[in-house]
């Protein structure tokens, strides 16, 4: 799925806007999904749901074990700091709101703790400033 809107998102600003999108992108933004994947796989750390046992207000998997880093916040802020570098100005800032905002709502839902979506920021910039 991930992949699916990077294409999207290269298609959307090269054939429809006319705008050049670096191709390099579409490595990082794999590299940025693979490595929060593989942490998650090498952590696994309980998400809150499962530790303090409750529902979240989102979907949830109970027992999954996959919590830190947040794959969402990771792909939402390095989507955004590529709208960011494209377009700059007003676009950029509001999609890196937009990202800083899907990851309080991760924590305000439940599905994860505070530092499983810094650290989905964290390897965003990593893989953004490489």
């Amino acid at each position: 799925m991930y992949s699916f809107f990077t294409c999207l998102f290269l298609y959307f600003f090269d054939n429809i806007l006319h705008i050049d999108v670096p191709r390099f992108f579409i490595t990082f933004d794999f590299l940025c999904f693979i490595t929060v994947t593989f942490l998650r796989n090498l952590i696994k750390a309980p998400r809150p749901y499962d530790v303090f046992d409750f529902i979240p207000l989102c979907g949830y998997h109970p027992g999954k074990n996959k919590s830190f880093p947040s794959r969402h916040t990771a792909s939402a802020a390095i989507l955004a700091l590529e709208i960011s570098h494209i377009f700059g100005g007003v676009i950029g800032i509001i999609c890196i709101i937009l990202a800083l905002i899907m990851g309080v709502f991760r924590v305000l839902c439940g599905n994860h703790f505070i530092k499983d979506v810094i650290a989905g920021y964290f390897v965003a910039l990593f893989f953004y400033f490489l």
